[in-house]
């Protein structure tokens, strides 16, 4: 489940992801796609298997939009009363 104010509303991801999305993703949107790389760094890099290039795994960019304004903060009640489904009730 990813929260935040420029997710995409209702949307539902249905693409294949590894743990390394996450940091994929924060590499790509805020580093201009920089990895670490052991042989241009200097740095030996301490993952023991790095899957974030297989062909079968996407990426997060598609849960957010970053050209909408941003949601409205929702402050969640604590121990809500909700139907089957999740809606809140009251």
């Amino acid at each position: 489940m990813i929260i935040g104010s420029f997710t995409r509303h209702g949307y539902i991801n249905h693409q294949t992801l590894s743990f390394g999305a996450y940091g994929r993703f924060i590499d790509d949107d805020f580093l201009s796609g920089a990895r670490i790389d052991p042989l241009t760094d200097g740095r030996p890099d301490p993952r023991l298997d790095v899957k974030e290039n297989e062909k079968i795994l996407s990426n997060l960019t598609n849960d957010f939009n970053f050209n909408q304004s941003p949601g409205l903060e929702a402050i969640l009640p604590v121990n809500a009363k909700t139907t089957s489904k999740g809606t809140l009730l009251g």
